[in-house]
């Protein structure tokens, strides 16, 4: 069962740290850049990842900062430094509001492509359908379009059936999913594209690309977590609103992070602006108000390619039908267009931060109180605010039309930004520079020449002139039917009241008059700067009589809309160690009228209040209903491995293998423990699959730089001992971990498995031979080990003469002489030593 061949790829572990933002108080403090994280402890400390991109709005001395910077390296903990000229409102920003700003600026077009029905497929057999038509369940392909067909797991693999518009699209598709894209295929790929034809792509479950970036409510490190984890990637996507005369950005010491000078600003301001003392040629596009205003709210534009608007008409029934969905805008640049509309919402009414972004804060900080952070978690309280958002939009988005975003993308001076914070003065680009083929936001530079026409969303040609009236009246017509792309959202928001007739009587739970009573709390749950007190005082409250704090508290969760009071009355449930609590949780989490927030709210507040690792373990099947609590489920183990042992690595990989939602939230955690511990557990482990796993587990351990030790400690672990009893792999399969392996580890494992093939052929242990057998002919270990597995085998992949024959060709045969020697045996014992 040879595991060599099969090296995981893309396997860096990466763990959700914490994100410490330390804030200037006094408006005369030095508005310095950011600095490198804070770092502690030995090694290398994290660099700057990747270009560095900042949206900045500016108006009427209110100025937004947002920042999603990009760190790699191996700490313990970090923070970032970032002073304000005067004390910011914070807020939490979706992480791919960058993408969401370019889309803004640029919008993706709609490509639809118009072919003769009797057009034939080049290099098909026998004749084809219309090239690049597909049939009208899955629709025309667009060049940057990835379609999955399907995907499934099979045994301990994760498989994907593609269609692609072309190797580009593929390529970036399989990265962003944790696939390997072979390199220099690109030429290859594109022709079975222009053949219609599909990719099916493969992975090992143990060697996923971890998602784990860090999510909302960052507010406090884990210190139980284990030492020496990984961090690669993006922090949170933060916002930062503050006062200021004049418009500046902070960025003088962001020289001291080194890495990819590249400096990407998007400036929404009152008037066309361009940076002091960086090069004019930064500017590389400016939008005017009202062309943003219609990106973000208009339906995309259509790019016809072979034909007009009437053409359209011609093509699948699937194309014609999809066109609303795929011109919404919203799922391109919606976050940008609520960015916006925040900016100016907060200007309008002088305030720094909104009702709905401090209700935000809240549902983030329950999350944070109950371990939830993540893509699942974020999708379902996006869900929640959307009807907010919208109102939000609609109140404020219009003063847009006399803003302009001007984009400034270069490589900063260093020597500037050591000397200077970010000043601004006004500046108007060259209409013949500004345009997308020059730069595109998307391709972050030049768009190149598209086959095709354009049309807005209104059915015309962008150059403003009329088509013919037969073809306008038509097109006229699919704008109207187009535009009908609204969804509604059924849910109502509801005041902060609960009646105290609903409630009951004090319970007797107050001491003196200055004691709020158990009502009085809970009610002021609601509110943003009592919460957490309200929290800890009921808690306390329910020391006394648990059962009636228990059962006010669900009734609360119950009679309420107020989704704040809801989700701090789970977190106290959450921190009650009473027998009732789990039970009214689980009636919460039945309880099909409350949202999934709700209930998943609950199912991670019955995770807080396991007592032992077993019954955090039992809990896993949560994951299936909630897909949200696999990290605080992982998060507990993994506090459980590194506090004091109650788990083991061995019960981790056995979790993760009949639970694989947990592989990317466990595997820090498991690669923490070290090379020794999964060498172990993949030699002594009763269970197949979690030895294979571990297998997988140290290739992605070599691939962090531990090679040569993971190479070491699989030699010593499989060192062929004259006085054994048993394989050193008793008591299930025999594997080795794909790894690069070197000449020297290699040859020395080799030995030591025609060693141990000797040995079992002595006990007639066919069996175990055959173990021995399947990994001798991995492709990887013979080269690196410099035999040849393709001799003639006369006698059967088991037989010892064979494997002494081939191995006789690396070690000579006085070096298999010695081998037998050691176990009392002669060559003449065997008929075909030499091959």
């Amino acid at each position: 069962m040879s595991y060599q061949d099969l090296n995981p790829t893309n396997c860096s572990a990466r763990l959700s740290l914490f994100v410490v933002l330390l804030l200037s108080r006094f408006g005369w403090a030095d508005p310095c850049g950011m600095v490198p994280p804070i770092y502690q402890g030995e090694g290398v400390p994290i660099v700057r990842s990747g270009h560095q991109m900042t949206y900045v709005f500016f108006k009427d001395g209110i100025e937004t900062l947002v920042i999603r910077p990009g760190f790699e390296g191996k700490v313990d903990e970090f923070g970032m430094l970032i002073p304000f000229p005067t004390p910011p409102a914070i807020r939490k920003v979706a992480d791919n509001v960058f993408p969401h700003i370019a889309n803004a600026i640029d919008p993706p077009e709609v490509v639809v492509h118009v072919y003769e029905p009797t057009r034939v497929r080049r290099g098909g057999a026998g004749g084809g359908p219309v090239a690049m038509m597909a049939d009208a369940e899955s629709g025309m392909m667009v060049k940057d379009e990835v379609r999955v067909l399907k995907e499934e797991a099979v045994g301990m693999y994760e498989v994907a059936v593609l269609q692609a518009g072309s190797s580009s699209a593929l390529s970036r598709w399989m990265d962003e999913h944790g696939f390997k894209y072979p390199d220099g295929m690109d030429e290859v790929c594109d022709e079975y594209i222009e053949e219609e034809w599909c990719f099916v792509a493969v992975k090992t479950k143990v060697g996923v690309k971890s998602g784990a970036d860090p999510r909302p409510g960052q507010v406090a490190a884990n210190t139980k977590m284990p030492k020496g984890s990984s961090f690669d990637g993006h922090v949170q996507a933060m916002g930062f609103r503050f006062r200021v005369d004049e418009l500046v950005v902070p960025m003088r010491l962001s020289t001291f992070n080194g890495g990819d000078p590249r400096n990407i600003v998007y400036l929404l301001t009152d008037e066309p602006q361009r940076i002091r003392l960086i090069p004019e040629e930064y500017v590389v596009r400016q939008i005017s108000g009202e062309k943003l205003f219609d990106n973000v709210t208009k339906l995309l534009p259509i790019r016809i390619v072979g034909g007009g608007p009437l053409d359209v008409f011609r093509c699948t029934p699937w194309v014609v039908q999809s066109l609303p969905q795929r011109r919404n805008p919203h799922q391109h640049n919606g976050i940008a267009k609520e960015l916006f509309a925040a900016d100016l919402l907060a200007v309008a009414t002088d305030k720094l931060s909104l009702s709905q972004e401090e209700r935000e804060k809240q549902l983030l900080n329950i999350n944070e109180r109950l371990g939830l952070r993540g893509a699942a978690i974020d999708m379902l309280l996006a869900e929640e605010v959307a009807d907010e958002k919208k109102r939000m939009v609609r109140k404020s988005l219009r003063a847009l039309k006399d803003m302009t975003l001007t984009v400034v993308d270069g490589d900063f001076p260093r020597e500037v930004l050591a000397k200077h914070n970010l000043k601004f003065e006004p500046f108007q680009m060259a209409s013949s520079k500004n345009l997308r083929q020059g730069y595109d936001a998307n391709l972050k530079g030049p768009a190149g020449k598209l086959e095709g026409k354009l049309y807005d969303s209104l059915g015309q040609a962008p150059s403003g002139k009329s088509p013919k009236r037969s073809t306008l009246g038509i097109a006229t017509l699919i704008a109207g039917l187009l535009l009908v792309i609204r969804k509604t959202t059924a849910r109502q928001a509801a005041g902060i009241v609960i009646a105290v007739a609903l409630l009951g009587s004090s319970n007797g739970l107050h001491a003196d008059e200055t004691q709020l009573s158990l009502e009085e709390m809970i009610v002021r749950l609601a509110e943003p700067e009592n919460a957490a007190t309200m929290v800890d005082q009921i808690v306390a409250a329910a020391a006394s009589k648990p059962a009636t704090v228990v059962e006010t508290l669900v009734e609360t969760v119950r009679s309420t809309d107020n989704m704040v009071q809801q989700g701090w009355a789970i977190v106290t449930l959450s921190e009650i160690p009473a027998l009732e609590t789990d039970e009214a949780l689980l009636s919460i989490c039945n309880d099909t009228t409350q949202s999934q927030v709700v209930r998943t709210w609950a199912a991670s507040a019955r995770i807080a209040l396991c007592k032992s690792t077993e019954a955090v373990m039992e809990k896993a099947s949560l994951i299936d209903y909630y897909p949200a609590v696999a990290r605080p489920i992982s998060m507990r183990l993994a506090a459980d491995l590194a506090e004091d042992g109650q788990v083991g690595v061995g019960e981790l990989i056995q979790l993760s293998v009949r639970t694989p939602q947990l592989n990317t939230s466990l595997m820090p955690a498991i690669l923490s423990q070290g090379v020794d511990a999964l060498v172990e557990v993949m030699t002594q482990h009763n269970s197949q699959e979690v030895r294979r796993q571990s297998a997988g587990f140290l290739g992605s351990l070599a691939q962090q730089g531990k090679s040569e030790q993971v190479a070491q400690a699989v030699v010593k672990a499989y060192k062929f001992r004259l006085t054994a009893d048993k394989v050193a792999w008793d008591g299930g399969p025999l594997f080795i971990p794909g790894i690069q392996w070197k000449k020297e580890p290699a040859q020395a494992l080799v030995g030591n498995l025609i060693r141990w093939h000797v040995w079992l052929n002595q006990r007639e242990d066919r069996e175990s031979q055959q173990q021995i057998t399947n990994n001798l002919y991995s492709i990887q270990l013979a080269k690196a080990a410099g035999y040849n597995m393709n001799r003639r085998n006369r006698r059967g992949q088991q037989d010892t003469s064979f494997w002494l024959g081939v191995w006789s060709e690396v070690v000579g045969k006085d070096g298999i002489r010695e081998l037998l020697a050691e176990q009392g045996l002669e060559p003449s014992d065997f008929s075909d030593q030499s091959g």
